[in-house]
């Protein structure tokens, strides 16, 4: 008589989460407004309907199979992160509308956060920035260096980990047009 019964085998298939992370990259691929469509669309649905169109996406970036976004949303600006480039994973409340832009070499962090636990964790910051920054870097704790998107006087990245839960190890560098920087600690003003 042959013995029957079931054999219980951890999953081996990665999760979306576990293939977004793996194919996360420090440098950004930028989005088109057109392109990050889509994605926005769902935004909007995710977080409490309405529609948008291109001209809401404030900037927008690919790393790996990942896609983060600024919308304009009614009278907030709102992030949104998705892993597979067509859901929304995480949302969050950046900015009310209108917003004030600083100028110069001024940066200013709206959001710094973290989202999920162990494993699945990731890191996300959004912000504004003034007319004479080209460009930010978040230093992480571990010293790994994440380019930020910086389009239209707006900033956002994104990193697997949960970093942002305590940034007193990170480190914000803000490059300007004359050359320049200026390195940050996470906590403090940026200006």
């Amino acid at each position: 008589m042959a013995a029957v019964g079931a054999v219980v085998v951890p999953s081996v298939v990665p999760s979306t989460a576990d293939r977004a992370f793996a194919a996360w990259t420090t440098d950004p691929v930028q989005l088109t407004a057109p392109q990050s469509l889509p994605l926005a669309q769902d935004c909007a649905r995710f977080s409490g309907g309405g529609t948008v169109t291109a001209a809401d996406v404030l900037v927008a970036e690919r790393r790996g199979m990942a896609t983060q976004l600024l919308l304009r949303k009614g009278p907030t600006v709102a992030e949104c992160v998705s892993f597979d480039s067509e859901s929304v994973v995480g949302w969050s409340a950046v900015a009310d509308w209108p917003v004030a832009h600083p100028t110069g070499r001024t940066v200013v962090v709206d959001l710094l956060d973290s989202h999920g636990s162990g494993g699945d964790a990731f890191s996300n910051i959004a912000g504004r920035v003034g007319d004479d920054v080209t460009s930010v870097d978040v230093v992480r704790r571990s010293g790994q260096v994440v380019h930020a998107s910086v389009r239209d006087a707006w900033l956002t990245a994104w990193w697997p980990g949960d970093d942002a839960l305590d940034v007193s190890p990170m480190k914000i560098v803000v490059h300007a047009t004359d050359g320049a920087a200026a390195t940050f600690a996470a906590n403090e003003p940026l200006s």
